[in-house]
C-alpha cells in the first residue's frame, strides 16, 4: 500500500469528515451558481418578452445608477430643482 493511501486510511472518521466538507462546499457553489443563475434570468425577463426591438431608458453616470447630475455640465435642471433637495445636484 502506497503511503498517500496509508495516510488516507489511517483515521477514517477525518477522512470522512473531510469529504462531507468537500461535498457540502460544492453543493453550495452549485446551489448560489443556481439562484445567480435564476436573479439573471428574471431581470432580463422584460426585456426579453417585450414586443419592441429599441428600449430607450434614460441616461446614467458611470461610477452610480443614478442619472447624470447637471452640476457638472454648468446647465440646470429643465424644470428647476424638485422640492427636498440640498443646493446642487449629487
Amino acid at each position: 500500500m502506497s503511503l498517500a493511501r496509508q495516510n488516507l486510511f489511517q483515521n477514517r472518521l477525518r477522512l470522512l469528515l473531510s469529504a462531507v466538507g468537500v461535498a457540502l462546499s460544492v453543493m453550495l457553489i452549485l446551489i448560489l451558481n443556481g439562484f445567480l443563475s435564476g436573479v439573471y434570468k428574471q431581470a432580463s425577463a422584460y426585456l426579453d418578452h417585450s414586443p419592441g426591438s429599441v428600449v430607450v431608458v434614460q441616461g446614467v453616470s458611470r461610477t452610480s445608477s443614478r442619472p447624470a447630475p447637471y452640476s457638472h455640465t454648468g446647465a440646470s435642471p429643465p424644470f428647476g430643482r424638485p422640492k427636498g433637495y440640498p443646493g446642487c445636484w449629487v
